[in-house]
């Protein structure tokens, strides 16, 4: 388990048990503007063929977004912090907004 405020590769501290990515689910679901690109960059070692094309056929980017999160629960740290740092590539402006939070 992660300790409190241990930093990951880059990644912001995390709680115990708890990463950036999950602590804003909600906000980033609802607010991430860029979601084809963040796919585009998880398709090469994150998600597989099936997974990235099952997100890609939903309709808005917050229902991709919701099932891209289906996918997290299964993810180890490693993971996460590669998604948090592709969503902050391609959603700069708002990682740093919640950064503020």
């Amino acid at each position: 388990m992660v300790g409190k405020g241990v930093e990951h590769d880059g990644c912001p501290p995390v709680s115990p048990g708890q990463h950036f990515i999950e602590r804003f689910r909600s906000v980033l679901i609802q607010r991430t503007r860029e979601v084809n690109s963040v796919l585009d960059d998880l398709r090469t070692d994150i998600l597989s063929q099936e997974q990235y094309d099952a997100i890609r056929s939903k309709g808005t980017k917050q229902e991709q977004m919701r099932e891209l999160y289906d996918l997290l629960p299964g993810w180890d740290q490693e993971r996460k912090d590669r998604v948090y740092k592709t969503l902050k590539k391609h959603n700069e402006s708002l990682i740093h907004e919640l950064h503020g939070k």
